[in-house]
């Protein structure tokens, strides 16, 4: 909690975000209406979205969640009409934006939307007219795409060339340890960091782009081949097993041409481009999917955020609202066990701070432009410490948000102060407790569960590995479903591992399983682009077999040992198993059966 962590750089982030909140505040004081030029500054925290997203990509996201801003405003002015309707509305569109953006893991999350929410009950009591109010925060909120999109006019591909150059980065360090000490770790972060760098190079593309009903721009072509290359450096890694300080130099060299605005003519190498994410609407529906863990963080933002509501409410708080969005804030994002009791006591020991802070900056009774000041320079230093210290940057944002209340606000700055860490402190500890509750009920099959769906999504991608079916569609699809899988796979195992005691054991007693699991996954997907790479004139020796054996497929045997896991019982009789995996399968065995 009092450490500072080390993070990219993010000052260009934390200036446009001063700016969407700084500009707006300041036009107000110059033309006597700070009150609604804090308003405007609401929705400029739309700035906080989209980073690191390619830049067409970037600016339909940004309107979206400017135009979600406006409504939540909107939304709950109008709710604050009705007695208690207020603290239901936060709570739906907590679990609306939680469900949202978990489902399209879009940073930083339902928080914002929540306090958007949140801010429009409190003016409510200013007598706000929810379509004025909604049309002002909107107005905020294209001012901060504005500003998110002055980096194309030095660098239209910057967000791409960044994530290329990321993911070189990574199947570097990887294929330098490949096969020794903390080389698991490795293979993971380069397989994660090349779906991203995928998903920023087509799946986040125009329509046109990746459909290839329009040539895409030079730029992209050229770090797409400089991506497809770098996958094959890995793939080649995963199946070799050893280092090679050839390759591993190959890949940094390939990292240096992605960072490079200019460089060699792409050779137009014909390849099938990578699925983006499944449909919108499957997306969605997956992430409702009871006893799935994003269904289960639905559940806890719901519950713990309307009972922190009804709980600030009952004991005639005045800002019942902030406990609900303290409540967002703590469980959204779907931490484990130990990440959430950490984001909990930071937000909680940040606030207090804050509130002092606060009081002391008050007593000089800043105002106009000093104020202004005083507001940019908080709001910097927070976007600059949130990825390096949470609980400092809580005393900031804190400090920034009682800031602009109090100088939009008729309230006594006292009682506002005090309502502020009360509510939090209330938001807090409901979170936490009703984290604790319903996580000691997570069913303990969940890891096995993860585990046998690798397997059988390994199995789906084995039976595409045949020349005809490789690049099909079905075949990319497999691909690109068994990568999602090996995602849940970590994701589930960290999170137990990280969680309460019981959940630990089981998954200590699971890692080996799940790290044998993994690198099954990544030797199959390794087989696919080999045999596309070879244009389909090596199919594997298993594939050959297929098209000439009536007997049963070589995934049968993975197809069974998924069983198995799932469902309890000895790890033998499997059958046959691809070659190219058999000593990842045999290591699966051998642990399940210990």
């Amino acid at each position: 909690m009092f450490l500072l962590r080390r993070a990219p750089r993010t000052w260009h982030l934390a200036l446009r975000t001063m700016l969407s909140i700084v500009v707006p505040a300041s036009v107000g004081y110059a033309t006597g209406h700070l009150s609604l030029g804090l308003l405007v500054a609401v929705g400029g925290f739309a700035s906080l979205f989209g980073g690191g997203r390619p830049y067409a990509y970037r600016t339909r996201l940004l309107v979206l969640v400017s135009l979600g801003e406006a409504l939540a405003v909107a939304l709950g002015i109008w709710a604050e009409e009705v007695p208690w309707a207020g603290v239901l509305v936060v709570t739906l569109i907590a679990v609306v934006a939680t469900w949202i953006c978990n489902a399209f893991a879009v940073v930083p999350g339902a928080y914002q939307f929540a306090l958007c929410c949140a801010t429009g009950t409190a003016l409510h009591a200013e007598s706000a007219d929810p379509v004025q109010s909604g049309l002002l925060v909107l107005a905020g909120g294209l001012f901060a795409t504005l500003l998110q999109l002055t980096g194309a006019l030095v660098d239209r591909h910057g967000p791409e060339r960044q994530a290329v150059a990321h993911a070189a980065d990574a199947v570097a360090d990887f294929v330098d340890a490949v096969g020794g000490p903390g080389s698991d770790e490795l293979q993971h972060a380069a397989a994660l960091a090349m779906q991203q760098a995928w998903t920023v190079l087509v799946a986040e593309q125009p329509v046109a782009s990746r459909s290839g009903r329009a040539r895409p721009p030079e730029g992209l072509l050229r770090l797409r081949e400089i991506s497809r290359t770098l996958q094959l450096v890995l793939a080649d890694a995963l199946r070799r097993g050893t280092p090679d300080p050839g390759a591993a130099g190959r890949a940094r060299q390939l990292g240096w041409q992605a960072r490079r605005r200019r460089g060699p003519r792409q050779r137009g190498v014909l390849f099938a481009l990578p699925l983006g994410r499944p449909h919108p609407g499957r997306v969605l529906l997956t992430a409702l999917e009871p006893g799935s863990r994003s269904f289960l963080v639905l559940v806890r933002v719901a519950v713990a955020s309307l009972v922190s509501g009804v709980l600030a409410s009952a004991l005639g708080l005045s800002h019942a609202y902030w406990a609900v969005a303290t409540s967002v804030l703590v469980l959204a994002t779907g931490f484990d066990q130990r990440r959430t009791v950490q984001r909990g006591l930071e937000r909680s020991a940040g606030t207090v701070l804050g509130v002092g802070a606060v009081a002391l900056v008050l007593r000089a009774d800043p105002v106009g432009p000093v104020l202004v000041a005083v507001v940019a320079v908080v709001v910097y230093g927070a976007q600059l410490l949130v990825p390096r210290n949470y609980a400092a940057a809580a005393v900031l944002i804190t400090c920034s948000a009682l800031l602009m209340g109090v100088a939009g606000s008729t309230q006594d700055a006292g009682e506002l102060l005090l309502a502020r860490a009360l509510d939090t402190l209330i938001g807090a500890g409901v979170a936490l407790s009703v984290f604790a509750l319903v996580s000691r009920k997570t069913p303990a099959a969940w890891l096995p569960d993860a585990l046998a769906a690798a397997l059988e999504a390994a199995a789906d991608a084995v039976d595409q590995l045949t020349p005809d079916r490789v690049v099909s569609p079905a075949g990319l699809r497999a691909r690109r479903d068994l990568e999602r899988s090996v995602t849940r796979l970590r994701e589930t195992s960290t999170n137990n591992l990280n969680g309460f005691p019981a959940q630990r054991d089981a998954a200590e007693r699971l890692w080996p399983v799940v790290v044998a699991g993994e690198r099954l996954a990544y030797r199959v997907l390794a087989e696919a682009y080999r045999l596309e790479e070879s244009g389909g004139r090596e199919g594997s020796a298993e594939g050959r077999a297929r098209l000439t054996d009536a007997g049963p497929p070589p995934s049968e045997g993975l197809r069974r040992l998924a069983t198995r896991i799932r469902h309890g019982g000895p790890a033998t009789g499997l059958g046959d198993v691809p070659s190219f995996v058999s000593r990842d399968v045999g290591d699966l065995r051998r642990v399940l059966l210990v």
